[in-house]
């Protein structure tokens, strides 16, 4: 399949104000409820669009903001609650009936809660009627059941992929990325090459222009610190390593609990400590975690939530941001992790291993899988690999917002 990249617009080519609502969950440390990278990602996309003033206009349209209309940033962000949501839905009738009607059908098809989705698609549409926007930007594969079931054109619609499930996912999931496929949309965006051909072998060419967008970091919160240059890892008595995402199996946390009680009883010549952040302490993947770690005897320090500030703290006493997936769309962590210059520690198969110029042995340590087994050997290894924090990060180049907010307008003007 063949990728295109959109180029950098020249100032001088743009003579257009375009209006893009962007519509999604915002993160929590910019008033949402979202811990994810998708969600990260939703949020700086529009933002830094939005600060293109001379060339897009944003409305972010977030389904977790339970106000009818607040400025972030400088950036308009749309919400809801109840008595904004039933004006909505009373003050057109006839669409919200036929949206009704159009989401009966599709719930039922893709497994989806009715009440729920029929909620995000009136303020959605509500949105699309109070701002006229020139465009549409969604993400994930949720788009299909918005374009589907509203009034707004799939050509004027780009959708961001930021993953796949394919045949081996549940199968409600599996149908939502066929049908997003089908879709005439004014770009179909992936985040990495690799989930982009693996969509197209387990779903055929998609029927809209392809363009690959990796992810970017934020450098006001992300960098290294400002002091003489720091070893992470090398020789020494105490490692500190560090896992910040969603607490899950596929992320691996468990397994880097695992690993480190095996290690254990293996050497006593140097000590590991183990931080997890991510996610609630009532979530019962995190109480799991917990249990786990007092069963075997393992020392963790669990953080729920950090805003970035503290976050870039946390990585600079890091020797190592360690993060065994299963599978990830990206992963925007190692990103943010490289450029607070402490290395990552992620198996070699995973998508963001496959893009140029991102990760590398200049900031990273490869895992030959997920297992259990793998990471012990890490652990083991640990005096192999040193870093120096200013090489990690100036490692990573050219991958800030305001070049992917460039690419996606270039996406907007042609």
């Amino acid at each position: 399949m063949q990728n295109q990249s959109p180029e950098k617009p020249e100032a001088e080519n743009i003579t257009m104000q375009i209006k893009l609502l962007a519509f999604g969950h915002l993160p929590k440390f910019k008033g949402g409820k979202q811990h994810s990278g998708l969600a990260n990602v939703a949020w700086f996309i529009a933002n830094r669009l939005n600060q293109m003033s001379d060339t897009v206009d944003v409305v972010f349209c977030a389904t977790d903001v339970h106000k009818s209309k607040v400025e972030i940033d400088g950036l308009p962000v749309v919400g809801w609650n109840m008595p904004s949501l039933a004006k909505a839905a009373l003050s057109v009738p006839f669409r919200t009936i036929s949206l009704l009607s159009s989401l009966v059908k599709l719930c039922r098809t893709y497994e989806l809660p009715l009440l729920r989705t029929l909620s995000k698609a009136i303020l959605l549409d509500d949105a699309i009627k109070k701002n006229s926007p020139d465009f549409i930007h969604l993400h994930g594969c949720d788009a299909a059941i918005y374009i589907r079931s509203g009034w707004f054109k799939a050509e004027k619609t780009i959708v961001t992929i930021h993953g796949i499930h394919g045949a081996e996912g549940p199968k409600r999931l599996s149908q939502l990325e066929a049908a997003v496929g089908q879709l005439n949309l004014k770009a179909l965006v992936f985040v990495t090459s690799q989930v982009s051909e693996e969509w197209v072998r387990t779903y055929g060419q998609p029927g809209s222009k392809v363009i690959v967008i990796p992810n970017a970091y934020d450098s006001s919160a992300f960098y290294r610190q400002a002091a003489a240059r720091k070893e992470k890892g090398g020789a020494k008595m105490m490692y500190r390593l560090v896992s910040i995402g969603s607490v899950s199996d596929n992320k691996g946390q468990s397994r880097v609990v695992e690993a480190i009680a095996r290690f254990q009883t293996l050497t006593r010549k140097y000590n590991v400590e183990y931080a997890i952040v991510g996610d609630s302490a009532e979530n019962e993947s995190v109480k799991q975690v917990l249990n786990l770690a007092n069963d075997l005897g393992v020392l963790i320090k669990y953080i729920p939530f950090l805003p970035p500030n503290q976050l870039r703290e946390l990585l600079w006493d890091a020797d190592f941001m360690i993060l065994p997936s299963l599978k990830e769309g990206f992963g925007l962590v190692f990103l943010e992790s490289i450029a607070a210059g402490t290395p990552v520690i992620l198996p070699k198969d995973l998508p963001i291993c496959q893009e140029d110029e991102i990760i590398s042995s200049d900031n990273a340590v490869f895992l030959e899988d997920a297992s259990v087994d793998s990471i012990l050997r890490f652990l083991l290894e640990i005096p192999q690999h040193s870093f120096v924090d200013a090489d990690v990060a100036l490692s990573l180049s050219d991958h800030d917002w305001h070049a992917v907010a460039r690419q996606y307008s270039e996406i907007l003007l042609h």
